[in-house]
């Protein structure tokens, strides 16, 4: 499991849930492009059915969703590469305490909920990080494409001082 790396010129602005649902949203013809659309959408509609369903039956945790099945992550918390490999090793961890009680019961699971939600919480997760990497591709299209990116904007204005100070 790769976690798309944070461009430096996005580091801080790491998208929350709320900021991809708004990216798919306003790039639906883009992300409809994807081979993979259908699982894209996937994980973003499963962490923000959790937040509503949170929010209507669960008190203490109120508007809030669980990264990976473990992590519980409100849907404004920045998912940046520390949140998602923390995300990672809770999962691992409890995974490996489920497995062990599961070696103790003569490699039965007890659950096939359990089977199901670990599949499908991976599944979300999996998705999640590729929606990450297209929210980072389109941002940084949006930064250096002419007219008004404002990457370009500043790297245009960087060749022309440059250029400017030669000539004279």
């Amino acid at each position: 499991m790769i976690i798309p790396s944070t461009p430096e010129e996005l580091t801080g602005k790491e998208p929350c849930l709320f900021d991809l649902i708004n990216f798919i949203d306003h790039n639906k013809d883009y992300v409809a492009t994807h081979e993979t659309c259908d699982e894209l959408q996937f994980g973003v509609d499963f962490y923000y059915d959790q937040v509503q369903n949170n929010a209507r039956y669960d008190g203490w945790r109120k508007f809030s969703f669980k990264l990976f099945g473990y992590t519980l992550t409100q849907p404004n918390d920045k998912l940046t590469n520390e949140v998602l490999k923390n995300a990672i090793a809770t999962k691992e961890e409890n995974y490996d305490r489920i497995k062990s009680m599961h070696a103790d019961w003569n490699g039965v699971s007890g659950n096939v909920y359990e089977e199901i939600f670990r599949d499908t919480s991976e599944k979300a997760f999996v998705s999640i990080l590729a929606i990450i990497e297209l929210y980072y591709i389109t941002s940084l299209e949006n930064l250096y494409s002419p007219p008004d990116g404002k990457e370009y904007l500043r790297c245009k204005m960087r060749w022309e001082e440059k250029n400017e100070n030669t000539k004279a």
